[in-house]
């Protein structure tokens, strides 16, 4: 989409859509009678496992109010076997705009009361969907665009929270609630996934037919991908640490998805050792990655969406930062060791990290 085609649209959108205000006592009072309440989580998977937390809380608070969650094919697969979540409603994210349009229509028949768009809630989409929802109040977090600002669509939300990049996404989410007075402590609640019994079984299945079921504690997954090749540590030096693990005993599982194949593929060729080796990527949907992950000694990975997919089943994880900040997207669990040394990820050494994970399995 052209630079104008956005403008055009954030013009008329200010015209059409733009919340009208409203005083904290007046958001109180809806949020105290709300029968439908929405949240957005249609950035990313790691994104949607950090707003588990305030969907848990939600139905908390509000034990007998209808509660949907909106997202992509990709995001909405963190929330398909969340017990807690009433209805879940996705799109394609290469949707023509009249098949948008017909699935904004059908949201705004659902009348929802609330909103909360979770972070970040960056994108042009995002904002269409939550003017399109018709919700009585919406809410989300500031955000800072830069130069863009034909994606600034805050006049569609009846208020923006502060986006302090030293609290974490988890607190921020759930200030949400914080803010209609709901007493939430800090670090109280954590992502959660949750793992269905027959992913569980194909998970141990496998592992009993790869000769690692009673030995699953000896596993150690690696995940080497990420979205964004400046967050994304080198691959031979993932295979350097590898190398010394299997030396120690260990058996090293890559993990990734299908885009992640040739990346793993590159790592297991270094390795050189098959037979102390297994390589997953693209053999597993998310549910029985998040199964495996649980039965492996921990995860070593890149800040990534497997990360928090680890942390939100328990596992405990190793994961190397670079120009991220960790206190806002890190891996939020009290089983998680982040390696950090500069903003370029290529300043740490396969000998830091190795030195790392052996004084943290020794913890474990």
């Amino acid at each position: 989409m052209s630079r104008i085609a956005k403008r055009i649209i954030r013009l008329l959108a200010s015209i059409f859509f733009r919340a009208k205000p409203m005083d904290k006592d007046q958001m109180k009072e809806i949020w105290k009678n709300a029968k439908v309440c929405c949240v957005l989580c249609a950035s990313g998977i790691g994104d949607s496992v950090m707003a588990t937390p305030l969907i848990k809380k939600i139905r908390y608070f509000k034990p007998e109010m209808k509660l949907i969650v909106i997202g992509t094919e990709t995001t909405t697969q963190v929330f398909k076997t969340n017990p807690v979540v009433d209805v879940i409603m996705k799109y394609n994210s290469e949707l023509s705009i009249v098949r948008f349009i017909l699935f904004l229509l059908r949201l705004h028949h659902e009348k929802i009361d609330v909103l909360f768009a979770a972070q970040p809630a960056n994108t042009i989409r995002h904002s269409l969907i939550a003017a399109f929802s018709g919700a009585k109040m919406r809410l989300k977090h500031e955000y800072d665009y830069g130069e863009s600002t034909e994606r600034e669509f805050f006049f569609v939300y009846n208020t923006l929270l502060p986006d302090r990049m030293e609290r974490h996404r988890v607190e921020l989410n759930l200030d949400f609630l914080r803010y209609f007075g709901e007493i939430i402590d800090e670090r109280s609640v954590y992502p959660k996934y949750y793992i269905s019994q027959n992913a569980q079984q194909k998970i141990e299945k496998w592992l009993i037919s790869v000769g690692n079921n009673e030995n699953a504690g000896k596993l150690i997954a690696v995940h080497p991908g990420g979205v964004r090749e400046n967050k994304r540590w080198m691959p031979e030096r993932f295979a350097e640490v590898g190398r010394e693990l299997i030396k120690y005993g260990y058996s090293i599982c890559l993990v990734g998805g299908r885009e992640e194949e040739p990346l793993c593929r590159k790592i297991e060729n270094s390795i050189n050792m098959q037979n102390r080796v297994i390589n997953t990527c693209g053999v597993f949907s998310l549910e029985e990655t998040a199964a495996l992950l649980k039965k492996c000694l921990f995860l070593l990975c890149n800040d990534t969406g497997i990360m928090h997919l680890a942390t939100a089943v328990g596992a405990h994880v190793i994961a190397i930062f670079g120009p991220t900040d960790y206190r806002h997207i890190g891996p939020f669990s009290r089983k998680a060791r982040i390696f950090y040394k500069s903003p370029n990820i290529k300043d740490i050494t396969a000998t830091e990290v190795l030195n790392t994970v052996l004084g943290e399995i020794r913890i474990f």
